[in-house]
């Protein structure tokens, strides 16, 4: 009887430290909308959320291509991509993994989250990175390798 009270006490414990943190987590992966990426090579977009009766208004060749989640309906996902295309794709073609893309122009990927940082690289638009963190103005990006700073208005795939 002790063993059981005792058991029981932990899980109620574990429960009460670790579960804001586990359903912030449960409702972090269902908020709507959200960030997320896409998981495949090829990604056909369509006009309704089945392959029946809507056709593939887009094909998107580019894995990693960050993509906002504004709808759920079943296994399908409305996204919307940087340039504002929306569309419904099959839900297993999208991976909850952080990426951005730069927009507008070249912009300075630099060490630290300071203008006045050393410049790491110029990259295009277009370019893609893994998001690793973002502070109030900046996000840590990696790509091939490094990992440097980007003001969060020079990026799409987090809110500004």
């Amino acid at each position: 009887m002790t063993n059981l009270f005792f058991l029981i006490s932990f899980l109620l414990g574990l429960s009460i430290v670790f579960g804001s943190d586990f359903v912030s987590y449960a409702n972090e992966n269902n908020k709507i909308p959200r960030f997320a990426s896409l998981k495949a090579d090829e990604v056909n977009l369509r006009i309704g959320p089945n392959k029946k009766d809507f056709p593939i208004e887009w094909v998107y060749k580019r894995r990693g291509l960050p993509v906002e989640i504004t709808a759920v309906s079943d296994t399908w996902r409305r996204i919307r991509d940087h340039e504002g295309t929306t569309g419904w794709v099959w839900h297993s073609l999208i991976s909850s993994k952080r990426t951005v893309i730069v927009i507008d122009e070249n912009r300075t990927l630099h060490y630290s989250p300071d203008y006045n940082s050393k410049a790491l690289a110029i990259l295009e638009p277009g370019v893609i990175g893994n998001l690793l963190a973002c502070n109030t103005n900046w996000c840590q990006i990696e790509l091939r390798g490094k990992k440097g700073w980007l003001k969060r208005s020079h990026i799409w795939g987090v809110r500004n």
